[in-house]
């Protein structure tokens, strides 16, 4: 509530005040932050034709009450509010919340804002969509998905960009069970097109969010789900043909796995899954940390490759922050050292010389501690490691690593606790070189929500009150 507060007490104006211009290069990289006054605080949630669109909240909230509260819809250029509209809160088929931030998207020529509903009453789970034309005046309303639930159903939504519509995959759980997957298309007006219903009762109820997977085929998307029964960790992969309305599902094996809770990254490639992640081992009074991988033909079903690669304790604790350094070290030589951490893997690149290229994290108190790239070759055997600091704070999570791959070598971008960083990493050795890009201080109190790409660029947009921050990154 404190900071729905704060966001209210901002000015109710709309123009936009330029406030400075900051630039940066090292290591190839360049950055260019533009700052801007802009009355409220809004987030970007795409572009058309050069133009930003954005969303956010006006008014003010006085004890608890909230007073002249709308949400916006934005439309500006470079930063530059050219025109903010006030939606209504009500129309003849749902009523907007004054807290709710719902979603917004880009489609074709138009805005659409998608509004999902459940009617307790009616068991009813209705997904509502409005879509706008780029003067931001509605141009179409209604309903573009129903259905009945009972008691203990939820639904849950992830989106993806096809082929100039937007891909809606709707999960339902009954009991905290996912139970089926159904994709929707939906254009710039408001046509849908329901492609398929996957139903994963017909093969065993796996529980947990699902995970969808990228996928070098366009016309296909896959989804793991997994589930823990009898300490014992099953999954399987569904894949979705989105022309032809088939799927198949391949089940997966986790059985050598020894911890269960195991972090888990997909990627589907010249028609084999990949799946990688993490899992602790216990090791006498020790607890250590594994990295796995899996490879599995998607023709036959079948696991064609499987590794495993215990991770030194020395290694996952060299960049850390020096107070837990010094008591994980103790550990170490104690033989009691317990990983804490949760490694996740945040970006995974195939190489053009056949060999598979992970950028890692771990987490600690909301905080990104380091990051760990680790080479592997076509059969996901480990070859080579490495690791850096990070300390990225959870206000800086939307930052996260921004990476472009430029010959024989990956650039990185990052915001560490000291600024906004520039590494190399060479492809082959993974030498690393690194260098400041621009202090802290430029980015203090922003709080990054969204980012946007156009070919080798990269554009962050924060927000602090009625302050905006455009972050240019090229490559």
């Amino acid at each position: 509530m404190k900071k729905v507060l704060l966001l209210g007490l901002t000015a109710l104006f709309t123009t936009t005040a330029s406030l400075g211009q900051e630039k940066g290069a090292a290591l190839g990289i360049d950055v260019e932050v533009k700052e801007y006054k802009t009355g409220r605080a809004t987030t970007n949630f795409g572009s058309i034709d050069g133009k930003q669109y954005a969303q956010g909240k006006s008014g003010f909230v006085l004890y608890f009450f909230p007073i002249a509260m709308h949400t916006l819809l934005n439309k500006k250029e470079n930063g530059q509010v050219l025109k903010s509209v006030k939606l209504e809160d009500k129309n003849q088929y749902f009523k907007r919340k004054k807290f709710e931030v719902t979603k917004f998207f880009t489609i074709g020529e138009n805005i659409v804002e998608i509004v999902p509903r459940y009617d307790e009453n009616a068991s009813r789970y209705t997904i509502y969509a409005e879509a706008f034309n780029q003067s931001l005046k509605s141009v179409e309303l209604g309903e573009i998905y129903a259905t009945k639930f009972r008691e203990d159903t939820r639904f849950g939504l992830s989106y993806d960009q096809y082929d100039e519509k937007l891909l809606i995959k709707i999960s339902k759980y009954q009991n905290k069970e996912l139970v089926s997957i159904t994709c929707l298309l939906v254009d710039q007006d408001l046509e849908t097109e329901e492609i398929i219903e996957v139903n994963t009762e017909e093969d065993g109820t796996f529980t947990g969010s699902t995970s969808h997977i990228s996928s070098d085929k366009e016309d296909f998307r896959y989804a793991i789900s997994t589930n823990q029964k009898d300490d014992e960790l099953g999954g399987i992969c569904y894949q979705i043909d989105l022309k032809n309305g088939r799927d198949t599902d391949l089940e997966l094996d986790f059985s050598e796995l020894e911890e269960k809770k195991s972090h888990i990254s997909s990627r589907v490639r010249d028609n084999k899954l990949y799946v990688f992640g993490f899992s602790k081992v216990e090791k006498g009074k020790q607890i250590l940390d594994e990295y796995f991988t899996q490879i599995y033909d998607l023709e036959t079903k079948k696991r064609i490759a499987y590794s495993t690669h215990e991770l030194d304790p020395e290694f996952i604790i060299e960049n850390e922050i020096d107070a837990y350094k010094k008591t994980y070290q103790k550990a170490i030589d104690n033989e009691e050292y317990k990983s804490a951490r949760t490694l996740n893997i945040v970006q995974t690149r195939f190489l053009d010389n056949g060999n598979i290229l992970h950028i890692a994290t771990n987490y600690g108190y909301n905080t990104m501690q380091q990051i760990f790239v680790f080479l592997l070759n076509e059969n996901g055997e480990l070859i080579k490691k490495t690791s850096f600091p990070l300390r990225q704070y959870a206000g800086q999570a939307a930052f996260g690593i921004k990476s472009y791959r430029d010959g024989s070598e990956l650039k990185l971008c990052y915001m560490d606790r000291e600024g906004l960083r520039a590494r190399t990493i060479d492809l082959k050795t993974l030498e690393s070189e690194t260098a400041p890009l621009l202090a802290y201080k430029k980015f203090s109190g922003y709080n990054y929500t969204s980012i946007y790409t156009k070919e080798n660029e990269i554009i962050v947009q924060g927000v602090k009150l009625s302050k905006e921050q455009s972050i240019h990154i090229t490559f």
